[in-house]
């Protein structure tokens, strides 16, 4: 599965679309929920130039969007956990505000 994030690129924040592949079938079956959920993904290089990596859920009743889980890694190899640990701590707060298992 390609999993689908809004790059912000310095200085002016424009945006990219760049994709990351997920393979672990279990990682799969919870980026599902996390887009099921009205979840997103974006990321950005910091002025350290480290990335940060973060999934958004957006409520359309109330009109809101909050943070469920960022990541702030190396650039380079280390992305790739970074990936894998922002998907399952987005998950984890994602069962945590629906009061049980997603």
């Amino acid at each position: 599965m390609q999993l689908h994030f809004t790059q912000y690129l310095m200085p002016n924040g424009r945006k990219k679309n760049v994709f990351f592949e997920i393979e672990n079938s279990i990682l799969v079956g919870k980026v599902e929920t996390l887009l099921e959920q009205k979840c997103y993904f974006e990321c950005e290089m910091l002025q350290t130039g480290k990335i940060s990596l973060t999934c958004m859920q957006v409520n359309h009743e109330y009109e809101e969007e909050e943070t469920l889980a960022i990541e702030v890694c190396e650039n380079g190899p280390e992305v790739v956990n970074a990936v894998a640990r922002l998907i399952e701590n987005a998950y984890i707060k994602l069962n945590e505000n629906s009061g049980g298992i997603v």
